[in-house]
Formats: C-alpha cells, sequence, structure tokens
C-alpha cells in the first residue's frame, strides 16, 4: 500500500531534518529529490526492499551512481555512505562494490578493508555527532534483519534513551550450546588441518621449485676451457 499525501508530508519532513546536519553541497540534489518526490517515488526510495523498479540491487545501482545517495568516501573495493533512513543520526554504512550477500562470499581482503575503514571512521564520527557509544551492526538473512541482499556493515551511534534496542530474551540452553559447541570444534578441528596440508604442500612445491632452477642454473654455467 502506497503512502498517502499525509504520511509522506511526515516522512518528508524527518528525512530532510536528517540531511540538515549534513553539508548542503553534499546533500542538496538528495534534498530536491525528497522535496519534489510523490508519495509513490518517496516509498521507493526509502524502500527496505533489496531492488529498485528495474528489479536491480539497490545497493549495486547506488556504487554504479544510478541512486542517488549521500556519499562518504569509496575506493575500488567498497563504498562508503550515510544511511537515508537512518536508526540515529550518524548511521553510516559501509558495503562491497561487488555484490554479496553473506559474510563467507566477501574475500578475506575486502572484508579487511570494510573492518578497517570502520576503525578510521568511528574515532571521528563519535566526535561529530557527539554520541555516547555504538554498535556495529551486520544483518544477515530475512530472520536476521537483513532489509537489502547486499552485505553491509553499519556504525549506528548510539544516545541516550535513544529508544534503539538490540537486547534478546536470555534463554536457558546450555546443554544444546555444549552440542553447537562440539560440532563446531569439530569443523574447525578439520579446517585446520586442511591448513596445515595446504601449508605443507605449498612449502615442499616452493622447495621442488628451487631446487629444479638450481639445477638449470648449474647446467647454464659454462665453465672456460683448460688451455694445453
Amino acid at each position: 500500500m502506497v503512502m498517502d499525501e499525509g504520511q509522506a508530508k511526515e516522512v518528508k519532513q524527518q528525512l530532510l531534518e536528517q540531511l540538515s546536519k549534513f553539508p548542503e553541497e553534499q546533500v542538496k540534489v538528495l534534498k530536491q529529490q525528497i522535496q519534489n518526490a510523490t508519495p509513490e517515488q518517496l516509498e521507493k526510495l526509502i524502500s527496505s526492499k533489496d531492488s529498485n523498479e528495474s528489479g536491480k540491487c539497490i545497493f549495486c545501482e547506488i556504487v554504479s551512481g544510478n541512486v542517488e545517495t549521500i556519499k562518504v568516501y569509496e575506493d575500488s573495493a567498497i563504498f562508503v555512505m550515510m544511511d537515508i533512513s537512518p536508526a540515529s543520526l550518524g548511521h553510516v554504512m559501509i558495503i562491497p562494490k561487488q555484490h554479496y550477500q553473506f559474510i563467507f562470499q566477501v574475500p578475506d581482503q575486502v572484508l579487511w578493508d570494510m573492518i578497517k575503514t570502520a576503525k578510521m571512521i568511528i574515532p571521528s564520527l563519535i566526535n561529530i555527532v557527539k554520541s555516547k557509544g555504538y554498535n556495529l551492526l551486520i544483518s544477515q538473512g530475512t530472520a536476521g534483519g537483513q532489509r537489502v541482499d547486499h552485505f553491509s556493515l553499519n556504525i549506528i551511534p548510539r544516545y541516550e534513551n535513544d529508544g534503539i534496542s538490540f537486547e534478546w530474551q536470555r534463554k536457558t540452553l546450555i546443554n544444546e550450546q555444549k552440542v553447537v559447541a562440539e560440532k563446531l570444534k569439530e569443523i574447525f578441528s578439520k579446517i585446520k588441518e586442511e591448513e596445515v596440508k595446504s601449508v605443507i604442500t605449498e612449502e615442499k612445491k616452493e622447495v621442488k621449485e628451487e631446487k629444479i632452477d638450481k639445477e638449470k642454473t648449474e647446467k647454464s654455467i659454462v665453465f672456460p676451457r683448460r688451455m694445453p
């Protein structure tokens, strides 16, 4: 159901209030889009679905420059932006430029770049918005609250009485947790064994290549003929 004019007016006011916290030159175009948007366009702009009108990933469209956003930083691997419908003032999202939905799909180097960038941003962000703390949030899968099927790392500044809650009902599952732990230990043990085997194989390969190179070098040496 599309929001009515009254709801659209209220949403516009909330979005424009959030954008007023940022330099005008950074959000001028986005403000104009929001102010001129119909209720249908506004709903698409703030939609929590994983695709835009063309069926493409909204985050991929942002990275491609086809959808306006409040960009903070980008390099060859990652894109950093302000959330247009934030949980709190200063809500930052860091995404990989390539499309991955789950953390285990993201290449290690890209994931490290995301974490390193978050580490770099957080002190300055907290100083700018004067928050009392922050959450690092990664939502995975529908049940985990993932609204867009594109991996993202969220930095959410926290304030006193901000109404945001990541609390959960504590359960008593000691025996069940132990069973899960034992299965994980077994899996990790096998992974480590494979890693060790891989390292040993690689080392043997390097030694063999060095031996071959040495033999080639020795064969290529031409000793001068001894004069009679």
